[in-house]
């Protein structure tokens, strides 16, 4: 996944997509919660804005849950 440019995004479903000789597999994802974390922090001027959300993936007939994390330092961030 690309690091983050913008504010966290709630609505990021967290497909990926994988290449390989044997051709192009996208993972279906669903993005079922998520939180965030932009808490200003003094002493630590740029620490990562945190997104973390539980996805629902599935592939070819099998469905699982997993972790997505789009974090990227502060400074990096395109706020809008």
């Amino acid at each position: 996944m690309p690091w983050g440019r913008g504010g966290p995004d709630p609505s990021d479903d967290g497909r990926p997509t994988f290449n390989s000789e044997l051709g192009r597999t996208r993972i279906e994802g669903e993005n079922v919660v998520s939180t965030f974390d932009i808490a200003h922090r003094p002493d630590m001027p740029n620490f990562p804005v945190l997104y973390q959300g539980g996805i629902r993936y599935r592939w070819d007939g099998e469905e699982t849950y997993g972790m997505l994390e789009r974090s990227t330092m502060r400074d990096k961030i395109i706020w809008s």
